[in-house]
């Protein structure tokens, strides 16, 4: 998208593992997870050759239904056997406060059938109180949480993030499939509405690069405008985009310094700063700086829409 040897990476077209629709149903609670999981993926099964997507997963912030209040503990975790799997060290991290994961109880519930059927380990908790101490912002508390979750699972080599509203569509597909560059530590994708990258949801490896990524990235909460100069603009997904220009590019990139003011002053909107920030992308085909880090998947061949 950016180059001829761009880390944009194109993929073959094939039904998709997630969207992220909220929109839930109220279904029976059963007493065990092997009936639930039974039906929910025998449901699935059977929709799934009714989309022709690349998705594993959909995403909404609008549910259709509300559905009963039952609390999950948080945090709450799943072991599974990983019988089958070719990264059997996968673990799925949902980061929800309360009201969340009631809200998308059923998209959660899915999640876990989902890393059940697979054999990933999945986290679903709320913000840490360390970060809710050290963190202004729940959306940069929620990355702060997933580097504890990282720190404290240093035998675990590759994470997805999520957010509580996606809801499994297609469980065929395996996490791994997106990860066809083992030396990448950050995979991330283009949203389909407004052309973002996406920060709610990625992929993210066990280094010490990524470590220092996510550090960078929840110190640009408000509470740190000591340190850094971004307006703030959509919170730590405005973040995400500034944080990227300063890894992916450099002074020396045509166009870089007239975006980073775009960012600073947040004078022309929020639009603008994105539409600079794939302007500025371009120009460095990607290469050099961190892009030997960094995949970034166009819109329509990741794991995930926005419903």
């Amino acid at each position: 998208m950016y180059g001829p040897d761009a880390n944009i990476h194109h993929r073959r077209s094939h039904p998709p593992l997630s969207i992220k629709v909220g929109g839930t149903s109220n279904v029976s609670r059963h007493p065990s997870w092997q009936p639930r999981c039974s039906i929910y993926l025998l449901c699935l099964s059977i929709a799934v050759v009714l989309i022709p997507a690349t998705l594993i997963f959909v995403r909404s912030k609008n549910p259709a239904h509300q559905v009963e209040p039952v609390k999950l503990k948080s945090p709450r975790t799943t072991l599974g056997n990983h019988t089958h799997s070719s990264i059997p060290d996968m673990h799925i991290i949902i980061i929800a406060d309360a009201s969340s994961q009631e809200k998308y109880l059923n998209n959660l519930r899915s999640q876990e059938c989902y890393a059940k059927l697979q054999g990933y380990k999945v986290t679903i908790s709320a913000v840490s109180d360390n970060c809710i101490e050290d963190v202004d912002g729940f959306f940069f508390q929620k990355h702060c949480t997933v580097l504890e979750i990282m720190n404290s699972s240093p035998q675990t080599t590759w994470f997805m993030v999520l957010d509580a509203d996606n809801a499994v569509i297609n469980p065929n597909h395996r996490i791994e499939e997106y990860i066809d560059d083992s030396s990448k530590d950050l995979i991330l994708y283009l949203r389909f509405h407004n052309n973002e990258v996406m920060a709610g949801g990625y992929i993210i490896k066990n280094s010490e690069w990524s470590k220092s990524y996510l550090r960078e990235w929840m110190q640009l909460h408000p509470g740190r405008r000591d340190i850094h100069k971004y307006s703030g603009m959509n919170e730590d997904n405005g973040a995400l985009h500034w944080l990227l220009l300063h890894r992916l590019a450099s002074t020396s990139t045509p166009g870089w310094k007239d975006c980073v003011q775009v960012g600073e002053h947040g004078i022309v909107g929020y639009e603008a700063f994105v539409s600079c920030f794939h302007k500025v992308l371009a120009k460095t085909d990607c290469k050099d700086n961190d892009w030997e880090h960094v995949k970034i998947i166009p819109h329509g061949k990741a794991w995930s829409v926005d419903g």
